[in-house]
Order: structure tokens, then sequence, then C-alpha cells
């Protein structure tokens, strides 16, 4: 007898998270309006008493637990959800953050009436540590539109994706030499294999935003960098493939309007070089 697969994979990576921000995370999930997905959470070692968490297994089958033996790091976790996943679909959410009910029945209805979409995002919701709304970010919906706004920031929400298997599968998962902006990487590594984004213009996820961030904008900084130099010329002007490392520096701190005009004209052919980016670099 074939066995039956669910529609979507949910994966989530969670390391001593809050406690209380978890359960309303999970709870979130399991109460989707949308019930067909398994729900895949990787765990790294840590203090943490698993006992109230593996009792979401005994309630809910759809819950499955994978328990890293090694600390591996959050990339190369997001890669081992992504290896047991069976759906046609995986959706992304973190462990500090929360969706909206509708939010799994929305975007599905979405990809299994687009055909040609292979990345779908949603607006987000801003929020603070007492669950208070800070503010909200809208993204761009058409692809074309989501392509340039990778020019200076990113296009699509990493906890608000649901994309095709198959097709992250295809291109290699999540690259584990960035030890974060690993979202950005994929994104545009994706867009060079002209896969197709598109956002569903409504607010389906609840992102929290921590002081922590502030410590990590440096590092995420570097590798965000690195992720645009290496891919990011490819996308817009084949000119720009050529640039050195210090003159895409100058470009990345360019305005945006300077920006879209530099990656559409010739003014760069002269400033050849390129070498991609490896991890020594960081």
């Amino acid at each position: 007898m074939e066995t039956k697969h669910p529609l979507i994979s949910v994966v989530m990576t969670t390391y001593n998270e809050d406690r209380e921000n978890f359960i309303l995370c999970v709870d979130r999930v399991l109460n989707q309006t949308f019930k067909d997905f398994e729900f895949i959470i990787v765990f790294e070692p840590s203090d943490v008493n698993l006992d109230f968490i593996k009792s979401y297994t005994a309630k809910d089958n759809r819950v499955q637990i994978i328990v890293n033996k090694e600390k591996q790091g959050f990339v190369k976790s997001l890669n081992i959800g992504l290896a047991g996943a069976t759906g046609k679909y995986m959706a992304r959410i973190d462990s500090d953050d929360y969706c909206e009910l509708s939010r799994f029945e929305k975007q599905v209805t979405y990809l299994e009436s687009h055909d040609d979409i292979d990345v779908l995002g949603t607006n987000l919701i801003l929020v603070d540590k007492d669950n208070k709304i800070i503010s909200k970010r809208k993204y761009k919906t058409a692809h074309n539109d989501i392509k340039k706004t990778f020019l200076f920031t990113t296009g699509v929400a990493h906890p608000s994706i649901m994309l095709r298997i198959e097709t992250l599968k295809k291109f290699g998962g999540y690259n584990e030499e960035f030890k974060c902006s690993e979202d950005l990487e994929l994104w545009l590594r994706l867009m060079r294999k002209n896969c197709v984004f598109a956002n569903i213009d409504e607010f389906l996820v609840n992102y929290r935003v921590l002081d922590i961030e502030e410590a990590r904008n440096e590092q995420h900084w570097k590798y965000n960098f690195k992720a645009r130099y290496n891919h990011v010329p490819y996308l817009w002007n084949p000119i720009l493939a050529g640039i050195s490392i210090t003159a895409f520096k100058v470009f990345s701190m360019l305005s945006v309007e300077m920006r879209s005009s530099l990656a559409g004209s010739k003014l760069l052919s002269g400033l050849k070089g390129k070498k991609e980016i490896k991890e020594t670099n960081i």
C-alpha cells in the first residue's frame, strides 16, 4: 500500500528558546485551518528539559522531533529538517515567531493555483517580547519587483516562506558555509536558477524583534555582503560580475536610486578583478 505523504512539511529549528514563545509558536502551527502537514522540529543539544516538548508527539502524530547528538548550528539543522521532509511544500517558521491561523491554507491555495511560483512569502507583523505590535512590513508581490528589491534589501521574509521542496532539494538546500544570512544566499541562488518568487499581500506571520539582533548586526552584514557579492552581479548586469570586492563594497553603500541606475549601466565595466568570496574572507 502506497504511503500518503502530507502536502506540507513545516520545518523549525530551536535551541534554548523561551518556553512561552515556543508554546505559542507550536500551538499556532498545530491549530492551522489547513491540517494536512507534518511538523518537523530540530533541536540542538541544550539543558532544556524536552519532556514538555515530547508531550506534543503524544497528542499529535503530525509532530516529529529530531534531537541533534552534537551541536550542528542553525543552518545545518535546517538541512537536517529538510532531509526528513516528505511533503510537496516546505513551510518555515522560527520558534520565537508565530503564524496567523489561516497562513498555511492561504499559501497552499495560492501555490496549488500558480504552478509557475517556486517561493511564496507573506507580509510580516513585527512584535516585541510581550507580543505587542511594533510595526508592519509589506513586501512586493510580483517576481520582477521582488528581484529589484534584492539589489538593496531582502525581497521575501524567511519565517513566512512556503516553497516547493523539489526545487529546494534540486538546488542543494541551504548553504552551510553561511553562519547567518543563509536565507538571502538561498534566495539569490534560486533566482540565478530562474526560480520564480511571489508574496501574498497579507500579514500572516508575527515576527518577534529581539534585542539580541543588534549584537548580530556586524556578522549578518558580513555574510549578507558575501551573498550579494557572489550572486547579485549575475542577476542584473553581466558587467557587474567582473568588479572587484572593493568596488562592490562601494556599490553596496550607494543609495537605492544610484544602485538601481548603475546596475543597468556600463559605468562599472573597468572595475574587474572579481573572485568569489570564500569562508576565509569573513
